[in-house]
């Protein structure tokens, strides 16, 4: 079971890079570039914007690791390179084609709205350059 998690977490790195790293690298640029991007909102709307957040970021880690149980319980590979013979119809797959994706855009999403983040906004909005998937 551990051996099967580590392939998973292994097999999930773009997945790290696009919630992550690159969010990350735009937020220090929008730090750099927009000093003053928060300077005309109110502390009570910042609080609510990042409240609402974290609550989107959530929901979208919460997706993204019950898919890959997903995976791992039934032996699939979540890589679209590795492509299995098994269809997953339970759990998210049961609602929407592809939630692994719709759990990286609620991800970016939830960065957006804790960090108010210009930059990450249209990383968000251009998922198809960034994306595989969609």
């Amino acid at each position: 079971m551990a051996q099967s998690l580590l392939s998973v977490l292994s097999q999930s790195k773009t997945i790290i890079i696009r919630t992550i790293v690159i969010p990350a690298l735009l937020l220090m640029g929008t730090w750099v570039f927009f000093p003053n991007v928060n300077a005309n909102l109110s502390a009570a709307d910042l609080f609510v914007f990042r409240c609402v957040g974290c609550l989107i970021l959530i929901g979208g880690i919460t997706l993204i690791i019950w898919t890959l149980r997903l995976f791992t319980v039934s032996g699939c590979s979540p890589s679209p390179h590795r492509p299995s013979h098994i269809m997953i119809i339970e759990g998210p797959y049961a609602h929407m084609r592809n939630p692994m994706a719709t759990g990286v855009l609620l991800i970016i999403l939830g960065e957006t709205m804790i960090f108010h983040s210009p930059a990450i906004m249209a990383f968000f909005l251009l998922p198809p350059l960034f994306l595989d998937t969609v």
